[in-house]
């Protein structure tokens, strides 16, 4: 009877580690979101100066920027968080698109790197977070 139970225990403990494992976000599963994935606002200004206040913004959210590079989609950051006491982390990207003019896009997707993880900094607070200092930084620019 015991040998039973350690067989199904056993069974258990192996089936629930792969489903929690391919449920697992990374930086490749963000990157290759559709680009309106996520969260976005739009930003007045010159593009390369949004760019640069998306990066500003980005400094005082305790990430790790992984990789920033300009594509046919728009001028893409991508992130990561690290694994902390109440979560496995978290990965993300920022896309900045200029619209043209002086409007540009800026869209904010991130997720945990365990999907039924319950704790960890959502989507929506990094998006606020970006979207406010982004607006700050833009406020205090003369034109």
């Amino acid at each position: 009877m015991v040998d039973v139970f350690k067989s199904y225990f056993s069974r258990f403990i192996i089936i629930t580690c792969v489903v929690l494992l391919s449920a697992c976000s990374n930086l490749d599963s963000v990157s290759q979101a559709p680009v309106d994935a996520g969260i976005s606002r739009e930003f007045q200004g010159d593009h390369e100066f949004v760019k640069a206040a998306v990066l500003a913004s980005m400094q005082s959210l305790n990430i790790h920027i992984k990789d920033t590079r300009q594509s046919e989609q728009g001028y893409i950051i991508l992130f990561t968080k690290g694994i902390t006491a109440m979560s496995w982390g978290e990965v993300g990207r920022v896309v900045v698109v200029d619209e043209g003019g002086d409007k540009n896009v800026v869209r904010v997707h991130s997720s945990g790197r365990v999907k039924a993880q319950l704790f960890g900094v959502k989507e929506e607070q990094f998006a606020v977070s970006i979207f406010n200092d982004v607006s700050n930084i833009l406020s205090r620019n003369p034109k």
